[in-house]
């Protein structure tokens, strides 16, 4: 898969530079591992990763690391910003390698075949060369040439546990804010249909969804039906006001974005009119 030079990224600032040399662009990365007959590690990562975050700030500079990045071409993806929006090229990446995890870590040979995969990180700068190496322990498990290492479950850290927590208040908060929303929508569609003096332009998974996209509301409500629509746009507005209530304590808690958008997709509340 041919990828935009667009995927050039901003990741440089906050990945270590030391005897590695990175690449910040898959294309790149191959061609240059070709011209020097090396392998090609690559790091997927997001802006909102916390664990991200720690590779490229204490392993990655780590003498053991830098050493060992030195003898591949390493490359830093990012694919999504901090708000959990992916980014020129982000997308590409995520389904080439069937990435859904964050950092993932692959080792490519310089014709971008995969050799093995890692998701999590690695503790020392140690563990990282011997992984490059291949020398990190048991054979991995898998078929063809996908190759993983068995998943153990550690114990969950405080910082996982208020993750955790905050996902199952979000959830709880957004099953609360669906029904209302679900009243919304039977009025609002109620009020389309006998006390709209015009059309709808669109089709919105929920019917007041109309009332924040520019144009979609084509008409004016019938004589004497004007304080009707107020009122629904003011419960609209109450209601995006409790979302976005939702949506910060989430945040807070640290809910990694993609987690947070597939909860308000399954309670039929995923509309950029709540931004």
């Amino acid at each position: 898969m041919k990828l935009p030079i667009a995927f050039l990224l901003l990741a440089l600032p906050l990945v270590a530079q030391g005897d590695a040399r990175w690449v910040h662009d898959l294309d790149s990365a191959l061609r240059r591992a070709q011209g020097e007959r090396k392998q090609v590690f690559v790091d997927v990562w997001t802006e909102w990763c916390g664990p991200c975050q720690y590779l490229q700030k204490s392993i990655f500079p780590t003498s053991e690391a830098s050493a060992a990045l030195a003898k591949v071409v390493p490359a830093s993806l990012m694919v999504q910003s901090k708000d959990g929006k992916d980014l020129p090229g982000g997308r590409a990446i995520l389904e080439k390698f069937r990435v859904n995890a964050f950092p993932t870590l692959l080792l490519l040979d310089a014709n971008g075949k995969e050799l093995r995969r890692k998701v999590g990180i690695f503790r020392s700068g140690q563990e990282l060369a011997a992984w490059i190496a291949g020398a990190d322990g048991p054979p991995r498990v898998g078929s063809g040439d996908r190759q993983l290492r068995p998943f153990t479950p550690g114990r969950p850290t405080e910082a996982d546990q208020i993750r955790s927590a905050g996902a199952r208040q979000y959830e709880t908060e957004l099953a609360r804010i669906s029904r209302t929303a679900d009243q919304l929508e039977t009025a609002f569609s109620s009020f389309l249909e006998r006390q709209w003096d015009g059309k709808v332009r669109g089709h919105f998974d929920r019917s007041f969804y109309a009332l924040w996209e520019d144009g979609a509301l084509q008409g004016r409500p019938f004589p004497g039906a004007e304080f009707r629509f107020s009122d629904l746009r003011r419960r609209a507005e109450s209601l995006r006001g409790i979302l976005r209530l939702a949506e910060e304590q989430a945040r807070r808690a640290d809910v990694f974005p993609g987690d947070r958008r597939d909860l308000r997709a399954r309670y039929r509340l995923e509309h950029r009119g709540w931004e």
